[in-house]
């Protein structure tokens, strides 16, 4: 009875403290990507997220700037890379929809659904990135290709992560006031923690 009332008791504690870590890494997250003058700061501050996350689930380890730093030093030219990637390849989509509504008949719906079919698994795709990235630690082409891969293997924790999205979405976007605490932290504390059960499914 004493060790139930103790749990009891502990269980407000950790909420408050894993929303004061959430909070925390979220104003580095922003101060990060600001330092790199954000275009070059918001993917490697935004994989450092996902790492530290991972590090305190499995690890026990609290977020400090110190590891925000060292870990976004670390990553930052490869994940620059990966996330540019992903930017020029959502360019050429929103290019490519723009130019769908020059083309005339049947083709055009076609045309329109492949390339929303593409749209949504390249997004899906840039969902996942991080995390395996952060995860795995392999070289790019690799990361791409297991983020793909678990499109499709796990649609149930896609589907969720897609639900998480929106939600967090709509959240932010009815309460502004949440985004410098809460922007990309807690999106990215869902999500990782739906993908970790699809990276223990496999065996990583």
């Amino acid at each position: 009875m004493n060790v139930l009332n103790e749990s009891i008791l502990t269980m407000p504690y950790r909420f408050c403290e894993r929303i004061m870590h959430l909070a925390y890494l979220n104003l580095l997250w922003i101060l990060f990507s600001l330092l790199a003058l954000g275009i070059f700061g918001i993917f490697p501050a935004t994989a450092t997220v996902f790492a530290l996350i991972r590090q305190e689930k499995v690890n026990g380890i609290t977020p400090t700037f110190t590891l925000f730093f060292i870990y976004f030093k670390r990553c930052f030219w490869k994940v620059n890379l990966i996330g540019w990637i992903l930017a020029i390849v959502g360019y050429v989509i929103y290019v490519d929809f723009k130019l769908i509504t020059y083309v005339e008949g049947n083709m055009k719906m076609f045309f329109y659904f492949s390339l929303l079919v593409v749209a949504i698994i390249c997004l899906f795709v840039s969902f996942y990135v991080f995390p395996v990235y952060v995860h795995y630690n392999i070289k790019i082409k690799k990361t791409y290709f297991i983020s793909l891969m678990l499109i499709f293997t796990y649609p149930i924790q896609s589907i969720f992560i897609g639900v998480v999205s929106l939600l967090h979405l709509y959240i932010i976007a009815n309460f502004p006031g949440l985004i410098p605490f809460f922007g990309l932290s807690v999106w990215a504390f869902c999500v990782s923690h739906i993908s970790h059960s699809a990276f223990s499914k496999v065996g990583a």
